[in-house]
């Protein structure tokens, strides 16, 4: 039994709670790091080993799991900026066992589930890596806009049992459900809810058609916002982010929409026949 394991074990009523505290006390200890600067990298506020702990121990739908995927997304992101910069194979300053170790625990969070929302955006721009960007660009948001799919996962990574243990076990997690006929109802769908409910994908609560829809809009405006102000304004979106980017929105999002006034129209002509 691990060290986590004995805390766990201490106070398994509690867990989570408590687990989430001290979790967030680290965070703000390492808050003080300048994520991307041209030399600094964004420290994990543990080991990558407790957040596949915390994946395994808590499941996806935990907020100290979404946490942490936060703050790795955020540590993963800075080791490819200095990367990009330095034109080395690992970040200057770590070894090459702890670079794969936190690559590794990024990889797992995205073969388990879709974690990403679209305030990652900002942070997700400024990457180069397509472990990065391939599962939103070419996963997660194609399975949310109903398009072809082209990146495949689970990715590989060393700790192979762990990435199936966890795959498997939120295997049902990955569907979207979506409930027929509750497209018009007259409560409002609050948007952080919403933008939850795609981040976590559960089975626990299906989501509605009116649901699915806002969370695409949502999407669908971040998006266009970020692509037309980087042609308009400038920005600091590294080039490959760019070029995914705008894929998605003028050949991919165009086709989905098209798609999707067809599947429209298809069922409105079976409905006039019945």
């Amino acid at each position: 039994m691990d060290v986590w394991d004995f805390i766990f074990s201490l106070i398994p009523d509690h867990a989570e709670t408590e687990f989430n505290k001290a979790f967030n006390n680290y965070l703000s200890n390492v808050a003080s790091i300048i994520i991307f600067s041209d030399i600094h990298i964004k420290p994990l506020a543990s080991s990558p080993k407790f957040y596949i702990w915390v994946l395994r121990k808590f499941g996806p739908d935990a907020q100290i799991t979404v946490d942490c995927f936060n703050d790795l997304l955020k540590t993963r992101v800075s080791l490819d900026i200095q990367l990009q910069t330095s034109n080395v194979e690992v970040p200057i300053g770590m070894n090459q066992c702890t670079y794969k170790a936190i690559c590794d625990a990024f990889k797992i969070y995205c073969n388990s589930k879709n974690f990403f929302l679209p305030s990652h955006l900002e942070t997700i721009s400024r990457s180069a890596s397509h472990e990065i960007l391939g599962p939103l660009f070419e996963n997660y948001l194609p399975t949310l806009f109903g398009i072809e799919v082209t990146f495949q996962l689970p990715m590989e990574t060393i700790e192979e049992s762990d990435v199936m243990q966890i795959v498997e076990e939120s295997n049902d997690m990955q569907v979207i459900e979506v409930i027929e006929g509750d497209s018009n109802g007259e409560q409002g769908v609050n948007q952080n809810e919403v933008q939850s409910d795609f981040q976590i994908l559960s089975t626990k609560r299906r989501l509605a058609a009116k649901e699915i829809k806002e969370i695409k809009e949502l999407w669908k405006q971040k998006l266009e916002d970020m692509h037309y102000n980087s042609i308009y304004n400038g920005s600091g979106l590294t080039n490959t982010f760019r070029n995914s980017l705008r894929i998605f929105v003028e050949e991919k999002l165009p086709y989905a929409e098209e798609k999707s006034r067809q599947n429209n129209n298809n069922s409105l002509s079976k409905r006039r026949k019945c």
